[in-house]
């Protein structure tokens, strides 16, 4: 295990946690457990959503696919084909879920050739900030767009010019207005009012260091949809600019905080969204066969130290 990535073959629910908080990237390689048994896996881990998209998995219906073949005989599954830049997938709403599994259902083995998914740990990064930046950086926000073309980066990631990309922000929005704690599938009624309401909120403002459901440090960083950096008040700080291409130089560009997986079937890795990107590093080519199934989740209240909200 590193300060990166813990790499585990125990699929005991505590264990995984454990490592979240830890570590926030964790990979089980080539499970031997069957999808029955990932599904319910997750089940365990954390509070889930069934998302109504068009790439469900309809058996599983807490995982969508993620694939460039056709999943409903007109369209490929989500995002399924070309490069996807860095990102955090928190996007349509502050209270999104807090954890990303990504399941290899189907990809060749052996040759290479399926693009790997490289993950960013903020983490290690945070923690070696000097004490005066890591108080700044606390009392800060990032301003958030989904319309990536007004980022300080000026750059429309491939992320919004996938094929099936106006599907995907059709049916994410409508998702997004039930996509809260309060809504998943298997939250007890007992815990549904422990938390606060959803907000909902298309583009606004997220906290720069959660308030980690776990006790967790690091930095959400959602560098593609960043247009400014504000203080407490919501005002934009005079070296907004500075800090962003700082962190973009120091912390995303640095291979110091990646972790790249190459995917084989029955591959698992969940990683913790609050305190981590990810991006895959080359596009998919057609005659690939890449099916990846995608299940985002939030912590369950018995592995909380709060259940107010984290961004």
């Amino acid at each position: 295990m590193s300060n990166i990535v813990a790499f585990t073959d125990n699929l005991d629910r505590d264990n995984i946690i454990s490592l979240l908080k830890d570590v926030g990237v964790v990979v089980i390689k080539k499970a031997t457990a069957s999808p029955e048994e990932i599904y319910k896996l997750h089940l365990d881990l954390g509070y889930h959503h069934e998302p109504k998209l068009w790439c469900q998995v309809k058996k599983y219906p807490i995982f969508v696919k993620v694939t460039n073949q056709l999943v409903d005989g007109v369209n490929p599954g989500m995002f399924g084909g070309l490069d996807i830049d860095w990102h955090t997938d928190i996007l349509y709403s502050k209270d999104c879920h807090e954890v990303l599994s990504l399941y290899a259902y189907a990809v060749p083995n052996g040759d290479m050739s399926c693009p790997p998914t490289t993950w960013c740990n903020t983490r290690p990064f945070f923690n070696k900030l000097p004490d005066d930046m890591k108080v700044k950086l606390q009392s800060l926000y990032t301003k958030f767009s989904y319309d990536q073309s007004l980022s300080f980066t000026n750059k429309r990631y491939d992320l919004h010019n996938a094929a099936t990309c106006d599907l995907a922000i059709e049916q994410m929005k409508k998702e997004s207005k039930t996509q809260y704690i309060h809504h998943t599938v298997n939250i007890s009624e007992d815990d549904i009012p422990k938390y606060k309401k959803g907000r909902y909120e298309f583009e606004g403002y997220y906290k720069m260091i959660p308030n980690h459901p776990l006790g967790s440090n690091g930095i959400f960083f959602n560098m593609s949809n960043t247009v400014d950096i504000v203080d407490s008040n919501y005002e934009s700080i005079t070296d907004a600019k500075e800090l962003f291409f700082y962190l973009k130089e120091n912390l995303v560009d640095n291979p110091e905080y990646h972790y790249t997986h190459q995917w084989e079937c029955g591959d698992l890795v969940i990683a913790d969204k609050l305190t981590t990107m990810h991006r895959r590093d080359h596009s998919v080519p057609d005659e690939i066969e890449r099916e990846l199934w995608k299940a985002q989740w939030y912590y369950k209240t018995i592995d909380r130290i709060h259940y107010d909200q984290s961004l």
